[in-house]
């Protein structure tokens, strides 16, 4: 899944991270019995890199500076 999504994002990280939080919201309405009760650590999980990617990036910034 991850290659997959990497390859439709082009690279873009942003882009990657929106798309793999919608897969895991596909996947937990497709079979909520299954799936639903992840959703919310699966989303924690994506915010928790999406905080991660911008201190990286904070980091870059205020080295180029």
């Amino acid at each position: 899944m991850a290659k997959k999504l990497l390859n439709r994002s082009k690279g873009d990280i942003n882009i990657y991270l929106k798309m793999r939080e919608q897969q895991y919201v596909n996947l937990a309405e497709k079979r909520p019995e299954v799936f639903k009760r992840y959703l919310k650590g699966w989303k924690t999980r994506v915010d928790n890199l999406r905080t991660m990617i911008a201190g990286i990036e904070d980091k870059k910034t205020t080295k180029q500076t």
